[in-house]
C-alpha cells in the first residue's frame, strides 16, 4: 500500500508534465500557422501588387547588386554607412540585408520587395515574443501576432521594397530581448538587445526619435531596482556600437545622419516659433484621425492601398479598449506604460517634418496597437467566458467581421489596387527596357535608376565612367 501511495503523486507529475507539453505543442503548432500565413500575405502576388517599380525600390536594389559585386555603392563608396541616392541618404541595414537575397534570387523586382515580406514576417514572431515578455500569457501574444499578421498598415509596408520595415522589426526585437535579459540576466539575451538596438538605429531615420526615448524609459523603469549601470550594459555597448559606426561613416558619408532631417524638417525654412508649433499640432492630430487610422490612411498611393487601412475598424475599438486596460494595471505592471507610450505618441517623428497623415514615419506604432488589440480581445473573451452563449456568439462576430473586413481589403490590395496606383510607381517604365529599345524618356525623375536596375548594368562602369546600356533623351513615355 506504501508503495501504491508513493507512484500516485508521479502519476500525477507527469500527467501534468503531459498536459503542458501539449499545451505548449499547441502554442507551437498555432504560432506556425500565424507565420505562415502572414508570410503567404505578404509574399503572394509581389510583383503584381503594388504595381510596377518605384525609383526608391530600384535605388536600394541596384546598390545591394552593386555591393555584391564590387563591394561599393553606385558612387563608388566602398561599403558605406549610409547610401547616397537623389539627393538624400538611405539607411544601412535593408540594403545589406538584401545583398544575399540578390546573391540567390538575382536582381529582380520580386527579390527586392521578398526582402521587406522577410522583414514583415519575421516582425510577427518578434510581435509574439514582445508580447510574452509584456504580457506572460500565450493567449495574447498568440493573438497579437495574429492581429500584426493582417493589419494593413503592416502588410503594406511588407510588400514594398522600402527600408521602413525593418525598424519596427528590430524595435520590437530589441524591447523583447532587453526585457529578458533584466527577467533572467541572460548574457545572451543582453547581446540580442545590443544588436538589435545597434540595427535598429540604422534601419530608419525616426528611429533616431524613438530609440533614445525607448531606451531613457527603460532606464527609468529599472533604475530604482538597480541603479548600477552595470546592469544596463546592453544599451551602454550599443550606444558605444553605434558611435564607433557613427565616426566610421562620417569619412564616406558625413551628412548621411542629418541630411533628410534637415530638408524636410517643419524648421527648414526658418519660421518662427509660433509657426513650428502650428505645423507640429496640425500634423499630430491629423494621424489621430478616423480617416487616417481606419479609413483611407495614408493620401499617398504609394504608402497605402486608401481602402480599410491603416487599422482594420473592425478591431479598433477593441484596441482602444485594450489601451484603456493596460492604464488602469500601471500600478502592477510598470512595463506596460512604455506601450502607452508608443500608441500615444506614435505620431511625434512624424510631426517634425513637413508632411500629410503618413504611414512610413509612424509604422513603428502597429505592434504597439496589436498588442493593446490582443489584450482587448483577451479582457472580452475572460468577461464573457462565464455565460457561453454569449461568448460564443461574440467570438462567431468578431471572427466575421475581421474576415469579411480583411478579405475585402486584400482582394482591392491585390486586385484593385494596382490599376489606381499604376502611375505612382512608375509602372511604364520597364516595358520601356529591354535589349533592343535603350532609350528612356526624360519625364520620370531620375529614371537612370530604373535603367541601372532593370539592364543589371556593369556597376564598375557605372561607378568609374558613368557608362550605362542606355541613353535619356527628351521623349514622350508613349512615343
Amino acid at each position: 500500500m506504501r508503495q501504491i501511495r508513493k507512484i500516485k503523486p508521479i502519476i500525477k507529475i507527469s500527467q501534468s508534465r503531459r498536459c503542458f507539453n501539449i499545451r505548449e505543442l499547441y502554442s507551437i503548432i498555432l504560432l506556425g500557422l500565424i507565420v505562415t500565413i502572414g508570410f503567404y500575405l505578404r509574399a503572394n502576388h509581389l510583383t503584381q501588387s503594388p504595381p510596377g517599380f518605384y525609383i526608391d525600390e530600384a535605388s536600394i536594389g541596384y546598390n545591394a547588386y552593386s555591393i555584391l559585386k564590387t563591394g561599393r555603392d553606385e558612387h563608388g563608396v566602398k561599403f558605406p554607412l549610409f547610401f547616397q541616392a537623389f539627393g538624400d541618404y538611405k539607411n544601412p541595414v535593408y540594403i545589406y540585408s538584401l545583398v544575399p537575397l540578390v546573391k540567390m534570387f538575382d536582381l529582380e523586382i520580386a527579390t527586392v520587395r521578398l526582402n521587406s515580406a522577410i522583414w514583415g514576417t519575421l516582425g510577427i514572431l518578434a510581435m509574439f515574443w514582445m508580447a510574452w515578455e509584456f504580457s506572460k500569457n500565450k493567449v495574447v501574444s498568440l493573438l497579437a501576432a495574429a492581429i500584426l499578421a493582417v493589419t494593413p498598415w503592416h502588410l503594406h509596408y511588407s510588400r514594398l521594397g522600402f527600408e521602413a520595415i525593418s525598424f519596427p522589426t528590430l524595435l520590437t526585437t530589441a524591447i523583447s530581448a532587453f526585457m529578458g535579459w533584466k527577467r533572467t540576466k541572460n548574457n545572451l539575451m543582453g547581446m540580442i538587445a545590443c544588436l538589435s538596438l545597434t540595427l535598429a538605429f540604422f534601419s530608419y531615420s525616426t528611429a533616431r526619435l524613438w530609440l533614445p526615448l525607448v531606451a531613457g524609459f527603460f532606464v527609468w523603469l529599472y533604475w530604482k531596482q538597480s541603479n548600477n549601470l552595470k546592469h544596463f550594459w546592453p544599451l551602454a555597448a550599443a550606444v558605444l556600437m553605434i558611435g564607433g559606426l557613427l565616426i566610421y561613416g562620417r569619412h564616406s558619408t558625413p551628412d548621411g545622419l542629418t541630411a533628410r532631417l534637415n530638408q524636410i524638417s517643419i524648421w527648414s525654412d526658418h519660421p518662427g516659433y509660433l509657426e513650428i508649433g502650428h505645423r507640429f499640432w496640425n500634423t499630430f492630430w491629423q494621424h489621430w484621425t478616423i480617416r487616417f487610422l481606419f479609413l483611407s490612411g495614408d493620401p499617398n498611393l504609394r504608402h497605402s492601398s486608401q481602402v480599410n487601412s491603416e487599422l482594420l475598424l473592425s478591431l479598433g475599438a477593441i484596441s482602444f479598449l485594450g489601451a484603456g486596460i493596460i492604464w488602469n494595471n500601471f500600478k502592477s505592471r510598470q512595463a506596460w506604460k512604455l506601450v502607452l507610450l508608443m500608441i500615444g505618441l506614435f505620431p511625434l517623428a512624424a510631426s517634425l517634418t513637413k508632411t500629410d497623415p503618413i504611414a512610413t514615419r509612424t509604422l513603428q506604432a502597429v505592434p504597439f496597437f496589436s498588442l493593446a488589440g490582443a489584450v482587448g480581445i483577451r479582457w472580452m473573451g475572460q468577461k464573457l467566458w462565464k455565460s457561453r452563449r454569449f461568448f460564443t456568439a461574440w467570438l462567431i462576430i468578431l471572427a466575421l467581421t475581421v474576415s469579411l473586413e480583411f478579405g475585402s481589403y486584400y482582394y482591392d490590395l491585390i486586385n484593385r489596387y494596382p490599376v489606381r496606383a499604376w502611375n505612382w510607381f512608375d509602372g511604364d517604365v520597364s516595358g520601356l527596357i529591354s535589349e533592343e529599345k535603350t532609350v528612356l524618356p526624360d519625364q520620370i525623375h531620375q529614371i537612370y535608376i530604373q535603367g541601372l536596375f532593370f539592364m543589371k548594368a556593369d556597376p564598375v562602369k557605372w561607378q568609374t565612367s558613368k557608362q550605362a546600356p542606355f541613353i535619356i533623351k527628351k521623349t514622350d513615355i508613349n512615343d
